[in-house]
């Protein structure tokens, strides 16, 4: 499923920008990566009802179906909520994010945040068939998803402020001195002698000294 393909690059890193002109935000397709995001925070939710259907004195399977609708509605409302007013003061704080890229950058975070949630979804769903202890599954749950933010907005950050791309060299190397010339080019009293270095700061060249410098000497 290309959604999964999608998540998979996110979590290995390679669908966020780059130094060299990559886009300010991650080159994903918002629409099959919320399908998985949708799948996968319903999954967790499934894992964290079990407990009303095994912690309880009286099960009650509508647990289930209850977090398992209650935990996508929460992030993608989270997100209707909160998107807005993080667009504005990016843009006020300089961020290059637009809107398309804004909202491919919380589809990356809400995909690796409800990836961490289902990978500790098992954890969760074997802690609620052997305890009936509700505060500890309540702290379970809630540590589960304080880690998985953690990721999450490590990820939004990267998307949020992308790297610089590194400055291009002066030419005639790092070393070259500003305003200076080689080859045929230089000043006749100032030729290039191959497999020296150049001194007097007038000519550069890989590997060469020049005449000026060496009659000084």
């Amino acid at each position: 499923m290309r959604g999964f393909r999608e998540l998979d690059r996110i979590l290995r890193g390679t669908a966020v920008p780059v130094p060299g002109g990559a886009p300010a935000g991650p080159g994903v397709p918002i629409g099959p990566l919320l399908v998985v995001d949708v799948i996968l925070a319903a999954f967790y939710g499934v894992c964290m009802g079990a407990f009303g259907v095994f912690g309880r004195g009286e099960a009650d399977a509508r647990f289930l179906l209850a977090d398992a609708l209650k935990v996508p509605l929460l992030f993608l409302l989270t997100i209707a909520v909160t998107a807005p007013s993080l667009y504005v003061f990016g843009a006020l704080v300089g961020s290059r994010l637009t809107v398309p890229d804004l909202a491919r950058s919380f589809a990356a975070a809400l995909g690796v945040l409800v990836a961490v949630l289902a990978a500790f979804g098992p954890i969760v769903a074997f802690f609620s068939v052997t305890t009936t202890s509700y505060p500890f599954i309540m702290l379970l749950n809630v540590a589960v998803f304080a880690l998985a933010a953690v990721f999450a907005v490590g990820v939004l950050l990267r998307t949020a402020n992308p790297p610089t791309p590194p400055e291009a060299p002066p030419e005639g190397g790092p070393d070259a001195a500003p305003g200076a010339t080689t080859g045929p080019g230089a000043p006749a009293r100032c030729r290039l002698r191959r497999g020296r270095i150049p001194r007097c700061g007038r000519c550069t060249g890989a590997g060469s000294r020049c005449s000026r410098w060496s009659a000084r000497r």
